[in-house]
């Protein structure tokens, strides 16, 4: 399965060298990943964060790590939090 650019498999970005592959087309264009692994989008200029399919907060990983309790524990868990 690809995107409907055809440029890399869908379910791959985030994954080995889809991060990279995301990152060159992110230079060009607006990039959407959904991701579970906040490693995936630490660098992203603007991260929404979704709860029950509603937009819950919205900023960068540093902006969400001190204003928003629930992402800062979740990068906790994952030992990204600053």
């Amino acid at each position: 399965m690809t995107d409907n650019l055809g440029k890399w498999p869908a379910d791959r970005v985030g994954v080995g060298g889809g991060r990279s592959t995301a990152d060159r087309a992110a230079r060009r264009c607006t990039v959407i990943l959904i991701a579970h692994r906040l490693s995936t989008v630490t660098d992203a200029d603007q991260i929404v964060v979704l709860e029950h399919g509603q937009a819950r907060a919205a900023g960068t990983h540093a902006g969400l790590i001190s204003g928003d309790q629930p992402y800062r524990e979740l990068a906790e868990t994952q030992f990204l939090a600053v």
